[in-house]
């Protein structure tokens, strides 16, 4: 005879047995399940706020690397943070990262940092033309930062 009831700790009652996840916490139903999940991950980026910034602004340029370039993207998580850390970004400051050639992946030595409003320009006047000299054309020297590189370790 198989079992169809199951007591969840998080909720004190009896539940059927659809609403556990079969695998792990079999005491905790999957809304409960989920809730510890959810609060440990919240832990862990309030503790690093300019780890979750940079881990977000990855995502983006990760998006428009993929969609709008179609291009490979070598920069990974920690390499958007070293970057922040390394220019003094902080939390608050509303920066992306493009491609300073669309064709190149986009790497640490071909990153340029704008801000929202200008990578939205140049994104959407990129998909228009595909045209690299007319994408490097839209670049105003003024709204893109320049940027300390720090010397790359082999293994990062």
């Amino acid at each position: 005879m198989a079992q169809t009831m199951r007591f969840c700790i998080g909720c004190k009652e009896l539940l059927d047995i659809d609403k556990f996840n079969l695998t792990k916490c079999r005491n905790l139903c999957k809304a409960h399940a989920n809730k510890r999940g959810m609060n440990s991950k919240n832990l862990k980026w309030n503790q690093n706020p300019l780890g979750r910034r940079s881990y977000v602004i990855w995502q983006i340029a990760y998006i428009d690397c993929r969609k709008t370039f179609q291009i490979k993207m070598e920069l990974k998580p920690s390499q958007v943070l070293k970057l922040m850390e390394s220019n003094k970004f902080g939390v608050e400051d509303d920066i992306r990262l493009v491609p300073m050639d669309p064709v190149l992946p986009l790497s640490e030595t071909n990153v340029g940092v704008v801000n929202s409003a200008t990578k939205y320009d140049l994104c959407f006047n990129f998909r228009r033309l595909r045209s690299r000299s007319a994408y490097q054309i839209c670049f105003d020297p003024r709204c893109v930062q320049s940027l300390k590189r720090q010397p790359s370790v082999a293994g990062n």
